[in-house]
């Protein structure tokens, strides 16, 4: 298998055989891919799945031939039901793929849920890292890169704040 995933969505599997053999390879399609997953044997599409599924591929296999597929990562929020002492905030892990992000420099941002994407900017040379547009300081980044500083996988989020489509905060233009 030659893959960089998580940092990279592409997985090839090759296949070692001396001579050709019949067998099912099944592959899994996590729950958390957006979409369909399509998968080429030597650039060829064999077959699709849906998420949250497994893909059989029962043929004669043969040395050196190659699987490949794509499995895309979609941010997402998975909103935390549990304690605000202030009770005005919720509180959400940010979740691309199978990857909890972290956010460092902030406890929260006074941003609403469904503005927080959009106040995600990717950062150039760094996959998986966001800066967070208006809050300098700020950013998203792999739980597991995480190696100082403040941070917390459940941020506050403000649902009061404004729901401007840029998610700054009040005063920057």
């Amino acid at each position: 298998m030659q893959t960089r995933f998580p940092l990279d969505d592409t997985v090839d599997i090759g296949v070692a055989a001396d001579e050709p053999v019949p067998m099912s390879l099944r592959i899994r399609v996590p729950s958390w891919t957006p979409g369909t997953v399509t998968i080429d044997i030597d650039g060829r599409t064999a077959a699709c799945g849906r998420a949250g599924t497994y893909v059989e591929l029962s043929r004669t296999w043969k040395g050196g031939e190659v699987v490949s597929l794509r499995l895309p990562m979609a941010l997402r929020l998975s909103r935390y039901v549990g304690t605000d002492p202030e009770g005005t905030a919720e509180h959400h892990a940010l979740e691309t793929g199978p990857v909890l992000m972290a956010l460092v420099g902030a406890a929260g941002l006074p941003i609403p849920s469904d503005g927080l994407e959009r106040a995600l900017e990717p950062r150039a040379g760094r996959p998986l890292h966001f800066a967070v547009r208006g809050h300098a300081g700020c950013r998203h980044l792999p739980y597991w890169e995480v190696q100082d500083g403040e941070f917390t996988c459940y941020p506050r989020l403000d649902p009061r704040a404004a729901r401007e489509g840029d998610a700054r905060p009040k005063g920057d233009s």
